[in-house]
């Protein structure tokens, strides 16, 4: 099953930056490598924090997933 990772709605302006995108690669190859979610979402954090983007001063992005929740 591929993974459908997005932006959450708070953040879906950086889908259409180059940093966006590559984030989102980053979360989703980090998760296909089995990373947890937390994890992976903070490695795509680091890579907009590289690119110039102040995100880890307000805790970071938050990303969507299909997945299912272990609620």
């Amino acid at each position: 099953m591929q993974l459908n990772a997005r932006f959450s709605p708070s953040d879906a302006f950086f889908a259409d930056c180059e940093a966006g995108i590559q984030a989102l690669d980053e979360y989703t190859t980090a998760r296909e490598r089995g990373i947890d979610h937390d994890q992976a979402t903070i490695m795509a954090s680091n890579v907009l924090q590289r690119a110039g983007y102040n995100v880890n001063a307000r805790g970071g992005v938050s990303i969507d997933t299909d997945e299912p929740t272990d609620d």
